[in-house]
């Protein structure tokens, strides 16, 4: 996990934590084609229990998608927060995050109750939230929470920022490293990315290549492997750490591992525990009798 979705997740799960406010945050690059945003990164999902069980039926989770990016867009267009009623019964703010290559936007949901289905044709028709009566704090705190994911995404700017610039290739390709830095442990390829972003595989793997100076697929593996190497040192088996890291075969994982540390998992591993077995018997022997 990169160190800018570390403390997004770490401040949203925070945040969340009185059950009441629920956030999910979106980086977005606008489509040449229509003006439609292509939405490839989500930085930080929220849990309330009311969307995950919407988002558990792929129908649902489908239409949520649709929904979400149609709002994104017209956050894009307006620049302002707005309140919507989702077609599920979910009260969001709707934060626009002043930011480039990519923009981001943050959804704050009220996750204290949910309201009746709204029909079609008033879905995605901004509402006044005060005759829902949301949590008193829904208003209130979303100066802070916006305050505190500009001040996160600055903290990290380079993570996110592409060397491409402000194209929208430069921003697609800063979108494909974040699938690439965020979702690792889940299926990420070139083909993928190219058709989610409408740009040509050829094009989007010279262009990644030249900007981060890797291939997408060694960028992937790297990844994975600095992932790996804190889950082995925390503990996990080989097979578990393969698995954690998106391997679905515990041998190529050691083949990739060896090839980038220089060394198999099994004996990284173990080469670990003894340095930190001879660090603890120091730290025994200094704070032992004098």
């Amino acid at each position: 996990m990169a160190p800018l979705e570390k403390t997004l997740a770490f401040f949203l799960r925070r945040l969340e934590a009185d059950g009441k406010l629920s956030l999910s945050l979106y980086s977005a690059a606008i489509s040449a084609r229509d003006g439609s945003p292509v939405l490839a990164a989500g930085l930080g999902y929220h849990q309330n229990p009311r969307c995950l069980e919407i988002k558990a039926v792929g129908e649902r989770h489908r239409r949520c998608v649709h929904y979400k990016n149609t709002k994104i867009c017209r956050a894009f267009e307006t620049g302002e927060v707005f309140f919507d009623l989702c077609p599920f019964g979910v009260l969001d703010a709707v934060v626009p995050i002043p930011a480039k290559h990519p923009r981001f936007v943050l959804f704050i949901s009220d996750a204290r109750r949910f309201h009746g289905r709204r029909r079609g044709d008033m879905a995605l028709r901004p509402v006044d939230p005060d005759p829902l009566a949301p949590a008193p704090q829904f208003r209130e705190q979303i100066p802070q929470i916006r305050a505190l994911v500009e001040a996160v995404l600055a903290q990290h700017r380079g993570e996110w920022t592409s060397p491409g610039g402000d194209s929208l290739l430069g921003q697609k390709v800063a979108l494909a490293r974040h699938n690439v830095a965020f979702h690792f442990a889940s299926p990420v390829s070139l083909a993928a990315l190219s058709q989610q972003l409408h740009v040509p595989k050829a094009l989007l793997a010279r262009y990644y290549k030249k900007t981060w100076g890797k291939t997408l697929h060694q960028d992937l593996n790297e990844h994975r492997v600095a992932h790996a190497r804190g889950l082995l040192e925390g503990g996990a088996t080989v097979i578990e750490a393969a698995h954690e890291c998106g391997y679905n075969d515990a041998g190529y994982f050691c083949r990739i591992f060896h090839r980038l540390i220089g060394m198999s998992p099994r004996v990284w591993k173990e080469k670990k525990g003894k340095q930190g077995n001879g660090r603890a018997s120091r730290s025994a022997g200094e704070a032992g009798p004098r």
